[in-house]
């Protein structure tokens, strides 16, 4: 299970490094991990996390701080 999670992490930071202010149904398709409930789960601890922002006017999801999550040589950190 948490193997899991670090997939749909990774994919969530991906997407959002990509497409910061992305709408959420928008993020849960181009994460594509079959379950869109553990998507939002997952979106839910990073957002306690304060790893990621959500404006709820606009249905937009971001990275916090873009620069601490991508390094050149590895990707993205989990």
């Amino acid at each position: 299970m948490k193997e899991r999670y670090a997939e749909i992490e990774n994919a969530i930071l991906s997407v959002l490094w990509a497409n910061p202010g992305i709408g959420g149904l928008e993020l849960v398709q181009r994460v594509s991990m079959g379950d869109s409930e553990e998507v939002f789960s997952m979106l839910d601890i990073l957002l306690e996390e304060g790893e990621v922002v959500f404006n709820e006017e606009e249905d937009q999801w971001s990275l916090s701080d873009m620069g601490n999550y991508y390094d050149e040589q590895r990707g993205f950190k989990s």
